[in-house]
């Protein structure tokens, strides 16, 4: 069997197991592409295995959070979260990205870049400001278990497209067990949520974006 095949199939299994079983799958899988091969410095987690899963650019939805489904462990610090822009956006108007749980609550939001310029292909990182509890540089997970990563993006001409999973997450919005990975959450948004907040449930997607937590 060709040695690439052999490894598209075993990376291929793996990512299966951290889908049915994330917790189980903390060495095999997070931890396989949180060794810093593939995933931008001074990060430690991401939903998808940055260079070995194939991905798309997917244009955001103007004032929409999207969100994205990852592993993290108990008593990790979250002190920034990141996205990839690949194509730049036009007038921008709000940015930020949120943390939630899994029950979609959400735990840390980033300040608004309000007008910054968002590039093209370039890493898009935003440190944590606030926490339930007020002005803070990070949050610290209470217990192990599936987090989400929220970016939202307005803009008055054009909105910025992100890389994210090859296809439409409806596939997995049907099936219950794997609706959880990510989705279009809350619509109509500017500047970030105030807390308390819960983004609402994730529904289909053109690609579910690819986010990292460091």
């Amino acid at each position: 069997m060709p040695r690439y095949f052999k490894s598209a199939l075993d990376m291929g299994s793996q990512l299966i197991q951290s889908l049915l079983d994330p917790a189980a799958a903390t060495d095999a899988v997070t931890k396989r592409y949180a060794d810093g091969v593939d995933i931008p410095s001074g990060f430690s987690y991401q939903n998808i295995p940055l260079l070995h899963i194939g991905q798309t650019a997917r244009t955001t939805v103007n004032g929409g959070i999207a969100l994205s489904a990852l592993w993290l462990p108990k008593g990790f610090v979250v002190s920034k979260l990141a996205v990839m822009v690949v194509g730049a956006a036009t007038n921008p108007t709000h940015q930020w990205l949120t943390f939630h749980d899994s029950s979609r609550v959400m735990l840390a939001v980033t300040a608004d870049g309000t007008s910054a310029a968002i590039g093209a292909n370039a890493l898009y990182s935003k440190n944590v400001a606030t926490i339930a509890s007020g002005a803070s540089a990070t949050y610290t997970t209470t217990a192990a278990g599936r987090f989400y990563v929220g970016c939202c993006f307005t803009t008055s001409t054009t909105q910025p497209t992100v890389l994210a999973t090859l296809g439409n997450s409806s596939q997995l919005n049907t099936l219950a067990d794997l609706a959880w990975c990510g989705g279009a959450s809350t619509t109509g948004q500017t500047t970030p949520p105030a807390f308390p907040f819960t983004a609402g449930a994730p529904t289909a997607i053109s690609g579910i974006p690819w986010v990292a937590v460091g």
